[in-house]
């Protein structure tokens, strides 16, 4: 049975009061100590008393647990699973939220799953441009508490998807994700991040197939609670990473707002939006063949943290004569107006 409260299912438990019964003196006595009143204590407290309280009730039930092959655990057997519904569910936040999120990946049987693999592959760029997270092995599934028993499988089965960003390859890998993924589990997703980049902006062309591509976009017009990270190909090692930045935006959203806060100069503004134009066959922004969800947001790969990579950044620009000596001057704040413009890109996309 579930409850929706602000945005959340809440599954509703058969708790009816003290846990244990009669028959039980002993045990009612010794989970005494970890009893709790839900309306005085923390949430904290609530994780800390419920987690006590599940280790104690399974090593109270190992000599009643029925171990066979034929018998698996029911949902009787663990007193963890008569706590209320909420408190449940605040252990499975805990329990199933992987700091560096889940990369979606297809095993040797061809059944994709979610593995924690332990980094994460846009902040880490040795690590994804040596392809060194295929390999299955490595990788730890998610959500090993399925797996225990029919109710906690009812109960988690795809509640990761909830707590933590997924991970895919690339654009034709998620779209197969989305269309064999139950419609109630969809509705779960909030972060998603694509590893290659979905463009080439170059040529303001599409590395992915039209199809997947198309059926991506419309998932995130149907969703906007989700947020889809894609990136981009010029590194922030790249002095022209601005520039790029110019030419992802103008294709991406038919804007010119990051050009505006990178080039003070109206004229040369006006000469970067025509060199774009003519590069790409256009008579004005408006031909721009623009159909990307706001939702669907283009990020630098970073390196180690945010301050680790705008110093790589930082130190790109002071290498560049040219970005020091003619652009850099006329900027009220010098070079940190375009750290300032580099930080937000690197904090809401674009």
């Amino acid at each position: 049975m579930y409850l929706h409260r602000n945005d959340t299912t809440y599954i509703l438990g058969s708790f009816q009061g003290p846990i244990g019964d009669a028959s039980h003196g002993s045990r009612e006595k010794a989970l005494e100590s970890v009893h709790f009143r839900r309306s005085s204590l923390t949430t904290r407290n609530i994780l800390t008393t419920s987690i006590a309280h599940l280790k104690l009730s399974l090593a109270l039930d190992s000599t009643s647990m029925d171990t066979s092959d034929d018998a698996p655990p029911s949902a009787s057997s663990c007193d963890f699973l008569r706590l209320p519904g909420e408190i449940r569910n605040a252990i499975y936040a805990y329990t199933l939220t992987i700091q560096k999120g889940l990369m979606y990946y297809y095993g040797k049987d061809e059944v994709g799953r979610l593995y924690d693999i332990g980094f994460s592959l846009l902040e880490d760029e040795a690590r994804t441009s040596q392809n060194k997270y295929h390999s299955e092995e490595n990788f730890l599934e998610a959500n090993q508490l399925k797996y225990t028993n029919r109710q906690l499988y009812a109960e988690t089965r795809g509640l990761v998807l909830r707590y933590n960003h997924i991970i895919f390859e690339d654009i034709v890998e998620l779209a197969a994700f989305l269309r064999s993924c139950p419609p109630t589990h969809l509705e779960r997703l909030r972060d998603i991040e694509v590893v290659n980049p979905v463009f080439h902006w170059e040529k303001i062309e599409y590395t992915a197939q039209a199809q997947d591509r198309g059926e991506v976009f419309d998932f995130c017009r149907h969703h906007p609670q989700v947020l889809i990270r894609s990136i981009m190909r010029t590194p922030l090692s790249a002095a022209h990473f601005l520039l790029m930045a110019v030419h992802v935006e103008l294709s991406a959203r038919k804007s010119v707002a990051v050009l505006e806060r990178t080039i003070p100069s109206e004229s040369l503004r006006v000469s970067v939006v025509r060199h774009f134009l003519t590069t790409h066959h256009f008579e004005s922004i408006e031909d721009i063949p623009e159909d990307v969800p706001f939702n669907f947001r283009i990020f630098p790969r970073r390196k180690g943290t945010e301050e680790e990579s705008l110093q790589v950044f930082r130190n790109a620009c002071q290498e560049d004569l040219i970005v020091m000596d003619r652009i850099v001057p006329t900027l009220k704040g010098g070079l940190e107006d375009w750290i300032d413009i580099v930080r937000d890109i690197i904090r809401n996309g674009i």
